[in-house]
């Protein structure tokens, strides 16, 4: 495996604990494409981390992974296997999630809008989803986290750099939110609430941009994500 990175006179397992002092990103992402399918998937969504080591993670990973073909991955033994794998988990869980609670709204100017906050960089992923799904729309999706939003339209990606506010939501969208929120709060049943079977299925860190919590959090906590646009 040819990484480009400074030789080391001792092969001894233990300098495997130490990172190379530089690593080519590019040649780390080609070296990945040269691997089979299953663990190409696992470094690409180690990829969505914000962690800055990751690219020397994934040296590690690959050089333990090149010496050890023979060995299913998830049984070499080694910190960094692990927690690469634990992590790329946990990134396609919190993506699958998404899909399902991300929430549009209409804002002025014919543009469906939402906004979501993330532990991982997963923008990217969901806006691909999202411009399969509904090809004829003109979408904007926002890490609030990040603060990076993308644009499509017309199956392109652009990423939009926020100069002021956010366009008003169109009075149409807002009496379809009142109504939703009215509805969430009717079907209710207040002797049976279970806010701990709630958190689990829509965890707190996710509740508060959903449409049919507003009602639990302020108004100046919904819309602080417009404001600091």
């Amino acid at each position: 495996m040819n990484i480009n990175l400074p030789e080391k006179k001792s092969s001894e397992k233990s300098d495997w604990l130490l990172f190379p002092q530089e690593v080519n990103r590019d040649d780390i992402e080609k070296e990945i494409k040269k691997t089979p399918i299953p663990i190409q998937r696992i470094l690409n969504y180690y990829l969505l981390t914000d962690f800055e080591n990751k690219y020397e993670e994934i040296y590690l990973f690959l050089r333990h992974f090149n010496e050890n073909k023979k060995i299913p991955i998830e049984k070499i033994n080694d910190p960094i296997i692990y927690k690469i794998i634990k992590t790329a988990r946990s990134i396609q869980r919190q993506i699958h999630k998404l899909m399902g609670l991300l929430r549009f709204r209409e804002i002025e100017g014919g543009y469906l809008y939402a906004s979501f906050t993330s532990d991982f960089n997963v923008i990217g992923p969901l806006t691909l989803h999202f411009s399969r799904r509904f090809p004829e729309e003109r979408l904007i999706i926002h890490d609030t986290k990040r603060r990076k939003a993308l644009f499509v339209e017309k199956g392109m990606l652009y990423e939009v750099v926020f100069l002021n506010t956010l366009p008003p939501d169109t009075d149409e969208e807002s009496f379809f939110c009142q109504l939703w929120q009215r509805y969430h709060q009717n079907i209710s049943i207040t002797e049976r609430e279970n806010k701990k079977l709630q958190r689990q299925n829509i965890p707190i860190k996710f509740q508060h941009w959903l449409t049919e919590f507003k009602g639990i959090y302020s108004l100046h906590q919904l819309d602080g994500d417009r404001e600091n646009t």
